[in-house]
């Protein structure tokens, strides 16, 4: 079970990584935390060229960016995949952080959309602003989509139904609904 949480929590960093990544600016990207860094030199017939590329794990925000805002709508999978990141956005440049995590333990997509039907609160919302988590209990999905303008939204299918494609039923009814409300 350590495995799979280990394993979902850097699936969600590298995805960030690669959706942060997209967002820098097409130049040389560095950063003193978070880099690696190839040199290399070149010796022709007309002079020596000399080429330094460093790429950033987590691309640091654009000067003058918008906050990142980034919810989970999940499980303890979401829980452990979001423990970090607000210190590894901080270590990426993000001085304006809103994390959100609606919350019900072993929470199947399913479940979520009846959820979503009923209004129901049954989650509890951790929220981290960048200084550590809070949470607050009986908070629905309708709520916790409404508390921000979220730049991230993940949904989290429960462990034993993950990338089984006839589970993801109500995957596109929670994708619509999120997209209509938010």
């Amino acid at each position: 079970m350590k495995k799979i949480t280990l394993l979902f929590a850097v699936v969600l960093v590298l995805t960030l990584a690669i959706v942060f990544s997209a967002c820098a600016p097409a130049e040389t990207t560095t950063g003193t935390t978070g880099t690696t860094e190839t040199t290399g030199t070149t010796t022709g017939t007309t002079g020596t060229t000399s080429t330094t590329a460093t790429t950033a794990l987590v691309a640091p925000p654009p000067h003058g960016e918008k906050p990142i805002r980034i919810l989970a709508i999940g499980n303890s999978f979401s829980v452990d995949g979001m423990e970090h990141l607000a210190i590894i956005l901080k270590d990426a440049g993000y001085d304006d952080i809103i994390l959100g995590n609606l919350y019900i333990g072993g929470c199947s997509l399913d479940t979520h959309w009846n959820n979503i039907q009923g209004n129901s609160g049954k989650y509890t919302f951790y929220l981290n602003d960048g200084d550590g988590w809070d949470s607050k209990s009986g908070i629905s999905v309708q709520t916790g989509v409404n508390y921000a303008e979220w730049d991230v939204i993940t949904i989290q299918q429960v462990s034993q139904d993950s990338g089984r494609t006839e589970t993801f039923g109500n995957l596109q009814n929670i994708i619509d609904h999120v997209k209509k409300t938010q």
